[in-house]
């Protein structure tokens, strides 16, 4: 049976980072898709709004979840 400790580390060690850093990268992608979203929810409704910005968010979070990987 694991730990606490190797249940908080061991994902992030295996990525390279620390808890905090882990903390920290997985909240600011969070965040981006978080505003992503908001930006989809008002195109939707207005469409003239944001025309590319969802696509836009998602193409610059997949570089950088594949520079992270």
């Amino acid at each position: 049976m694991k730990t606490p400790k190797q249940l908080l580390t061991e994902h992030p060690h295996s990525v390279g980072e620390t808890y905090s850093e882990h903390l920290r990268s997985a909240w600011s992608f969070a965040g981006s898709m978080m505003l992503g979203a908001i930006c989809c929810w008002l195109h939707g409704l207005m469409p003239w709004l944001w025309v590319s910005s969802g696509s836009q968010r998602v193409e610059s979070l997949h570089r950088r979840m594949n520079v992270c990987v």
